[in-house]
């Protein structure tokens, strides 16, 4: 964004281009609620996490998070799936979850140095 709240550039993040494409439908949701993570990689850029409640992962509708590693340019450079096949908490996620409908930032809430998110 530029100061005076104009657009002073855009970048197209979808299922359709870059390091998404394939992996993301139409009934996915991808980017139904959206939070900034702050720089989670420490490489100088802020970083994404995409709430995708309706992404059919071992069933229907069980809903993903994705968290996207941007690029200076706000490309893609990298991305981590927490789904139902795709995550390391040992809570389920069965069909009609829509896991990733609220996604937010939620600090450091044990304070490990860690962003958390509240899902």
């Amino acid at each position: 964004m530029n100061m005076d709240g104009t657009v002073k550039s855009h970048k197209k993040i979808s299922g359709d281009s870059g390091s998404l494409k394939d992996l993301l439908f139409a009934g996915d949701q991808f980017v139904r609620s959206l939070t900034n993570i702050g720089d989670f990689d420490k490489d100088g850029v802020n970083d994404l996490a995409v709430g995708s409640p309706g992404f059919d992962d071992e069933g229907l509708d069980r809903g993903a998070i994705w968290i996207l590693y941007l690029d200076a340019d706000g490309s893609v450079d990298r991305k981590r799936e927490i789904s139902a096949s795709e995550s390391d908490f040992n809570l389920p996620i069965i069909d009609g979850d829509n896991f990733g409908e609220v996604v937010a930032n939620a600090d450091d809430i044990d304070e490990n140095g860690t962003i958390d998110l509240a899902v």
